[in-house]
């Protein structure tokens, strides 16, 4: 067994980034830019107001207030879009709003709930500050700066970035397929009669959320029996049509585990088949290159599968991923080891998710030897960060793990942690 640190290094170590392509920013959010972005324009455009109010000279406003009042005279107003830019005038004033372009000359705006206005006589009851409720054209950015590096996750915040500064399409890392195999005589689709000693397939669909999640959009998922001949026919076709190839089930040392052997024989890498951590030891994990000739017939565009994005990216390394069969085992191993990968392999550059630091609120114990991840809801009380254990924390025990929002980190060599010890804490970022 490799501790779980090790796994999560190998995995991101070796996964490769993909190729890049160029979608319309409606279709960004949650995407990775694959090269720098500069403004394309001044941000902001022009010189404009940040409030509806008065432009002003600031000497025409000096010591006023509502006992004493700046009297100034009205020149009209200037509403947001408007073309009209007048210069404005000692002693006169210009009514503007939130995105209005200034009149030529202005030194600041005074709040409209500072006027009183009679006709074309104003009363300002404040005096203002140099620049006050100004926004200078460029003082964000200006046009040819740098505004998101190489990198960069795309989010709400981001799309407004990008859309302020007129950029309608963006390039960014492609994402990758997946085949999904879900392994197991046991297994029935959701729907059909369940017979003896059999079990719905869980697996499938809390394993095609997660990837969705992501952000992976083509997934491959096919649901095998505990045969290695039908395991390495749906192995290698996955191999050759994905990116990255997962199985669930079959990765353990059992008489019907077939993963490692079907694995070998269809010429994967292995990088690691057990990890020191509960839920999880029994993880696969391998990399597969296609045959020499494979790769040329596919920079050429010989061969390729329908609808693969054209470049070398069809030549490259393949990931594989062999799940345990035990849900809880899965879909954790997911989260922690292939949800990076892929990240990785859309553009993540360095994987660098936050851990908490929390007060237990019960006593845990566990055999010395792997690094167990509990898990745990996250709480506050009295200003101060709790963590609780969720029930049912069996590897096979969905409900602990849809209660949790959270994984404690037990460590390795530790066999208790007491109620009100501190832990590190990893939110589960779906």
């Amino acid at each position: 067994m490799i501790s779980f640190p090790e796994a999560i290094r190998l995995v991101m170590e070796t996964a490769p980034t993909l190729g890049i392509e160029r979608v319309r920013l409606k279709d960004a959010d949650g995407r990775f830019l694959a090269r720098p972005i500069k403004a394309r324009l001044d941000m902001p455009r022009f010189d404009q107001s940040a409030m509806d109010g008065f432009a002003v000279k600031l000497a025409d406003v000096k010591g006023a207030s509502p006992e004493s009042p700046a009297e100034l005279t009205l020149d009209g107003d200037v509403p947001a879009g408007s073309r009209r830019r007048p210069r404005l005038r000692n002693g006169h004033t210009v009514k503007v709003f939130t995105g209005s372009v200034l009149p030529l000359g202005t030194e600041a705006v005074v709040m409209r709930e500072f006027s009183k206005s009679h006709g074309d006589r104003v009363l300002l009851e404040r005096g203002a500050s140099p620049e006050e409720n100004v926004r200078r054209r460029g003082e964000e950015y200006a046009r040819g700066d740098l505004i998101l590096d190489r990198g960069a996750r795309i989010d709400p915040a981001v799309i407004g970035l990008l859309a302020t500064s007129g950029h309608e399409e963006v390039p960014v890392f492609a994402r990758p397929s997946v085949t999904l195999l879900t392994i197991g005589d046991e297994l029935v689709p959701l729907g059909r009669k369940l017979g003896p000693s059999k079990i719905y397939n869980s697996n499938q669909h809390a394993l095609t959320a997660a990837l969705k999640r992501v952000g992976v959009d083509r997934i491959r998922a096919r649901t095998l029996p505990d045969d290695p001949a039908v395991m390495r026919r749906e192995m290698t076709r996955g191999l050759r049509e994905s990116d990255v190839l997962i199985t669930a089930g079959g990765a353990s040392v059992g008489d019907y585990d077939f993963l490692r052997r079907v694995a070998a024989e269809c010429g994967i890498k292995e990088g690691f088949r057990a990890i020191a951590v509960k839920p999880g030891k029994p993880n696969f994990f391998g990399t597969w290159r296609p045959p020499r000739e494979a790769a040329g017939r596919a920079r050429t565009g010989g061969g390729s599968r329908s609808g693969a994005r054209a470049g070398s990216r069809d030549a490259g390394t393949r990931l594989v991923f062999g799940l345990p069969g035990n849900s809880v085992s899965a879909l954790v191993s997911f989260h922690q080891l292939v949800r990076p990968g892929l990240l990785k392999m859309m553009g993540l550059s360095e994987l660098d998710e936050p851990k908490l630091s929390a007060e237990l609120t019960d006593e845990c114990h566990k055999k010395p030897g792997r690094m167990e991840l509990v898990r745990g809801r996250l709480e506050t009380a009295g200003g101060r960060l709790l963590v609780r254990p969720t029930k049912r924390q069996g590897s096979h025990m969905m409900g602990g793990l849809a209660a949790a929002d959270c994984l404690i980190i037990f460590p390795r060599d530790k066999k208790q942690i007491m109620k009100g010890e501190h832990v590190e804490v990893k939110p589960l970022a779906w």
